[in-house]
């Protein structure tokens, strides 16, 4: 087909404008300005696996969610409430948890932010709370091996060197806790577009804290049953009833030493996001990740970012990616530790496949050098150690879902 008959044959909203609402993993009130934004008639998509960048359906001249993105009702309470949508064309939004590649650049973003210590603790009451926090902060992130805290922090560094490629604009969650209404003022008019007061209360009035709230408790995922067949122990587990109701004074006094090392630890981040924070450690190298693993290559960040690269000696960070490979020599260990943080099947085939990157790049390292102080580099590829991960893996999942223990 000729290309500019092509054109013609392509929906006008494939060629809106594009704006991004970004925030870290951890709850940050971006479901918050998600919700209010489908209650004033802006189009917000999230692009995964299972909707195959396909999150809404057209119904004739209206919207309706595709099925398989029903989680979105326990974050979104208006896709209850409602079943289509009619939204404007002159631009759309892409939520999610997005790292800066370059495709954003010359872009609005709308960057989603909240106090690391807090966001933190409340994604491990939400997903992990059957381990202690600081085991949680622990278990590596699918895509950069990080620990939460580090993880959390690049991805903050990341966006903040993109602000002057991009048309930028900061939403803190303290912000929007203690003023809802001017925050959203504040938002719509950064997107330089307008809303009538009565609106703006009705979009607020449908997004507000407690609504949220029962929205997640009453949440009754309704999968259909051809989506069933291929849902997995994981989905399941993202699926439970999570919602802790606020911090007990005994969350805040257990985790008071991991408090300390996260504001410390985050500190150069939070000081330029303007969080009052009181000393200061090393700021994270993110190494021996960024010069193992291809994904950092990916980052628009900058090329200075990676000189460190240069220069890198693994000699120097054994001991790190030792503790990393405990994952590869123990698969049951992954399981448990995949389950207790609440990865979904999606992540940990990430992080299985992050991990196998980053032995590939171990053992081509001491075997191109033949160096004899490698830590013992055969022990990790004997008996299948990470080539038959993968079906170890599955096969674990299956005993699970079979209950077998």
């Amino acid at each position: 087909m000729p290309f500019l008959d092509l054109l013609t044959k392509i929906a006008p909203h494939e060629f809106m404008n594009t704006v991004y609402l970004i925030g870290p993993r951890e709850p940050s009130g971006l479901s918050w300005l998600y919700n209010c934004f489908l209650c004033l008639g802006i189009k917000v998509h999230t692009v995964g696996p299972r909707n195959g960048g396909r999150m809404w359906q057209l119904d004739g001249d209206r919207y309706t969610l595709n099925p398989v993105d029903d989680l979105q009702k326990k974050w979104a309470p208006v896709l209850s409430s409602k079943s289509h949508f009619n939204f404007r064309n002159d631009f759309e939004v892409q939520f999610g948890h997005i790292w800066p590649t370059g495709w954003q650049r010359g872009q609005k973003i709308i960057f989603f932010v909240r106090n690391p210590y807090e966001s933190l603790l409340s994604r491990w009451r939400r997903e992990a709370n059957e381990i202690s926090f600081g085991d949680f902060l622990r278990v590596p992130d699918h895509t950069t091996l990080l620990d939460k805290v580090d993880n959390w922090n690049l991805f903050c560094e990341a966006w903040l060197k993109q602000k002057p490629r991009v048309d930028w604009h900061v939403v803190k969650f303290e912000d929007y806790r203690s003023d809802a209404e001017e925050t959203l003022r504040e938002v719509i008019k950064f997107l330089d577009i307008e809303f009538s007061d009565g609106e703006i209360v009705d979009a607020l009035s449908q997004s507000g804290f407690e609504v949220a709230k029962r929205a997640e408790d009453e949440y009754q995922p309704s999968t259909p049953p051809w989506l069933q067949v291929c849902d997995d122990v994981f989905h399941s587990y993202n699926n439970r009833k999570v919602n802790g109701g606020p911090k007990s004074q005994s969350d805040l006094d257990q985790t008071v030493q991991e408090r300390d090392f996260i504001l410390k630890r985050t500190a150069k981040v939070c000081r330029e996001f303007g969080y009052p924070v009181s000393g200061t450690s090393p700021v994270p190298s993110y190494l021996p990740q960024k010069a193992m693993l291809s994904f950092y290559r990916h980052l628009d960040i900058g090329e200075e970012w990676l000189n460190d690269v240069a220069i890198f000696n693994m000699i120097d960070h054994l001991d790190d990616i030792e503790a990393l490979f405990i994952n590869i020599r123990d698969v049951n260990a992954l399981f448990r530790s995949s389950i207790g943080a609440g990865l979904v099947f999606g992540e940990v085939a990430a992080l299985i496949a992050a991990l196998q990157e980053m032995q590939g790049n171990y053992l081509s390292h001491f075997q191109h050098q033949n160096n004899p102080t490698a830590k013992s580099a055969s022990s990790l590829s004997d008996t299948g150690a990470l080539m038959t991960l993968r079906e170890r893996f599955c096969r674990a999942v299956n005993r699970t879902l079979r209950g077998v223990s």
